[in-house]
């Protein structure tokens, strides 16, 4: 699997066709969830595009910190149906973890581990318990 990352505004016409045609695909048709997916957020976030035999297999995006919400937030995290069960959600959402290390760590005056990023992020999703932060 090759992965790449783009902005909103690097990406072209076919790979943006391809990743709504993907999301709509997962997200609509096979969980059965009819909704609106062309949120307008995209532009905001940075996309990760995973491609297999040269075609668009894998997808998330992801929004910094200060954009939606006071931490990160990675979402719309899918793959193909051919390709799972082969962990390559796993290697997405890791993608995903090192880029917003990297981000954060670009606005901070000194980098950040990659324990402290997915302290981080789960502190954001209320994965931990309150009284280990206070």
């Amino acid at each position: 699997m090759e992965t790449k990352w783009k902005s909103f505004s690097a990406l072209t016409k076919d790979e943006l066709y391809a990743l709504l045609n993907l999301r709509q695909q997962v997200f609509v048709v096979e969980q059965d969830c009819p909704f609106i997916d062309a949120d307008f957020k995209d532009q905001d976030c940075d996309h990760l595009l995973a491609y297999q035999n040269n075609e668009l297999a894998g997808y998330l995006r992801v929004a910094k910190p200060g954009k939606r919400y006071e931490g990160p937030e990675i979402a719309r995290v899918l793959t193909a149906e051919k390709i799972r069960r082969q962990g390559a959600g796993k290697i997405l959402t890791k993608e995903a973890i090192e880029f917003l290390r990297f981000q954060i760590s670009k606005s901070r005056d000194r980098p950040i581990s990659s324990v402290q990023a997915y302290t981080i992020f789960m502190k954001v999703l209320d994965l931990f318990p309150r009284e280990r932060f206070i």
